[in-house]
C-alpha cells in the first residue's frame, strides 16, 4: 500500500513539476527576469534527474538495467550539478538586491568553483568507491551553505517575499539533507520501510513546498515593486507641481514687482512728458534697466539664482528697490538701521528675504495710497528684524481677496524658518514685520 501511494505521488509530482516549468517559462518570456529563468532551469534539471532515477515508475524499465550503465552514472551526476548551479544562481539573484554582503559573494564563488572540481573528481575517481560516493553526497548539498547563509542574513530583512522564499529554501534544505541520508541508506542495501526504495521522495517534497512558497513570493515581490513604482510616480508628479508653484511664486514676487515698477515709471513718463523740467531720458533709461533686470531674473529662475546671490547686499538691495519704487510715485522713503549685516544668511534664504521685502514694498507703493514708507533693518540677539511700514489706507489681512502676494510672502517666510506678521488698520496704514533666526 505504501509503495502504491509513493508511486502515485511520483507520477503526480512529475506532472506538477512539468506544469510549473511551463508556467515559469512563460513568466520569464513576459518579464525577462533572471531569477525566474534560473529557477525554471533548476526545475528542468531536476525534472530530468527524477525521470532517470525512477525508470520503473515512468518507463516500466528495470532499474538495474539503467543504474548499471555508465551513461546513467555520468548523466545523473551532470544533471545533479546543473540543478545545483542554477539553484545557486537563483539564490544569488533573488536576494542580491536585499543583502549586500561580501560573504554572500564569497560563498557563491566558492560553490561555483567546487562544481567543476567535483565533476573532474567524479570522472577521475573509480566508480562505486567510498570517494565517489562522498563526491556524490557533496554534490547533493553543494548549494546548502549558501542557502543557510542567506537564511541567516535575511532575518534582518524580513520583507514579505524574502520571508516566503526563505521558508521555501529551508524546506529544500531539509529535503536535501534527508535525501542524502536516504541515498546512503539505499546504497547500504537496507530495505526496512516502503520509502527505502524511494530515496528521492523527500527532496521532491522539499521542492514541492518550495514551489508553493516561491509562487506567492513572486506575486508579493511584484506587488511591492508596483507599489514602489506608483509611489515614485506620485512623488515625481508632486515634485513637478512644487516646481511649477515655485516658478509661479518667482514670477509673481520678483518679475511681477519689477513689471509693476516699469508700469509706474511708464505712467509717470506719459503724464509728465510735456513738463519742461521732467528728465524723460533718465526715465526711459530706468525703464530699459528694469527690462534688462527682468531678463536677468528669468535666467535666474530657469537656472539657479545662487551664483548671483552670493555677493548680494540684502540691506542695500531692499533700500535700492524701495527708492526706485517710491520715486515713481513721489512717496517719501525713510530708511533706518544698520549699515552692514553681520548675521550669516545662506544664499537661498537671502534671496527669499529679498523677494518678501520686494512684494511688501510693491504692495505698499501700488495699493496703499501712502505718502510715506518706512523701512528698518536691524540685528538683535542673533536675529534679523525687518519692518516695512506705510501710512496708507490699510486693509483687512484676513480677507481672502487680499491676493496671492500675502500668501507667497507667508509661504516664503515659513520655508526659511522666519516669523512673518502683518499688522494693518484701515485708515492708519500697514506694518509688515519679519524676524529671521
Amino acid at each position: 500500500m505504501g509503495e502504491f501511494i509513493i508511486e502515485k505521488f511520483y507520477l503526480y509530482f512529475q506532472g506538477i513539476l512539468l506544469f510549473q516549468i511551463l508556467i515559469f517559462g512563460v513568466l520569464y518570456i513576459l518579464t525577462k527576469r533572471k531569477e525566474i529563468l534560473y529557477y525554471t532551469m533548476f526545475l528542468f534539471s531536476y525534472l530530468l534527474y527524477f525521470y532517470i532515477n525512477a525508470p520503473k515508475t515512468f518507463f516500466n524499465v528495470e532499474e538495474a538495467i539503467i543504474f548499471n550503465s555508465n551513461a546513467y552514472t555520468v548523466t545523473n551526476f551532470i544533471l545533479l550539478l546543473l540543478g545545483n548551479l542554477y539553484y545557486l544562481k537563483f539564490i544569488k539573484e533573488i536576494f542580491n538586491e536585499d543583502i549586500k554582503s561580501s560573504g554572500l559573494k564569497n560563498i557563491f564563488n566558492f560553490s561555483i568553483i567546487m562544481l567543476p572540481i567535483l565533476f573532474s573528481l567524479f570522472i577521475i575517481l573509480p566508480q562505486q568507491t567510498v570517494l565517489s560516493y562522498a563526491g556524490f553526497y557533496v554534490a547533493n548539498v553543494i548549494s546548502m551553505p549558501m542557502s543557510i547563509y542567506v537564511i541567516r542574513l535575511n532575518n534582518k530583512f524580513n520583507t514579505d517575499y524574502t520571508t516566503l522564499i526563505k521558508w521555501g529554501t529551508f524546506a529544500n534544505i531539509i529535503g536535501c539533507i534527508i535525501t542524502v541520508c536516504m541515498i546512503a541508506r539505499y546504497n547500504t542495501g537496507l530495505r526496512e520501510y516502503a520509502f527505502d526504495d524511494y530515496p528521492l521522495l523527500f527532496v521532491k517534497v522539499g521542492i514541492l513546498v518550495e514551489i508553493f512558497f516561491f509562487q506567492f513570493a513572486i506575486l508579493s515581490k511584484w506587488y511591492i515593486q508596483e507599489k514602489e513604482l506608483a509611489t515614485k510616480d506620485l512623488l515625481t508628479k508632486l515634485e513637478i507641481a512644487n516646481v511649477k508653484n515655485q516658478i509661479s511664486r518667482e514670477l509673481h514676487d520678483d518679475i511681477g514687482t519689477t513689471l509693476s515698477k516699469i508700469n509706474l515709471q511708464s505712467y509717470m513718463a506719459s503724464t509728465k512728458i510735456t513738463d519742461p523740467g521732467f528728465d524723460a531720458k533718465s526715465s526711459f533709461i530706468s525703464i530699459q534697466n528694469n527690462v534688462q533686470e527682468i531678463m536677468s531674473k528669468i535666467k535666474e529662475i530657469i537656472w539657479s539664482p545662487d551664483e548671483n546671490i552670493k555677493e548680494l547686499d540684502l540691506r542695500q538691495s531692499i533700500y535700492d528697490y524701495a527708492s526706485n519704487m517710491c520715486d515713481s510715485k513721489e512717496i517719501i522713503l525713510k530708511c533706518t538701521g544698520i549699515l552692514k549685516l553681520n548675521i550669516p544668511i545662506t544664499y537661498q534664504h537671502k534671496y527669499q528675504l529679498l523677494l518678501i521685502c520686494k512684494e511688501a514694498i510693491n504692495n505698499a507703493v501700488k495699493y496703499s495710497g501712502a505718502t510715506d514708507l518706512y523701512i528698518n533693518v536691524h540685528e538683535k540677539t542673533n536675529k534679523l528684524y525687518i519692518q516695512i511700514k506705510d501710512n496708507g489706507q490699510g486693509f483687512d489681512p484676513t480677507n481672502s481677496s487680499s491676493g496671492m502676494g500675502i500668501k507667497n510672502m507667508t509661504f516664503r517666510a515659513k520655508s526659511i524658518g522666519a516669523d512673518f506678521d502683518i499688522v494693518s488698520i484701515e485708515g492708519q496704514g500697514t506694518s509688515i514685520n519679519i524676524v529671521y533666526r
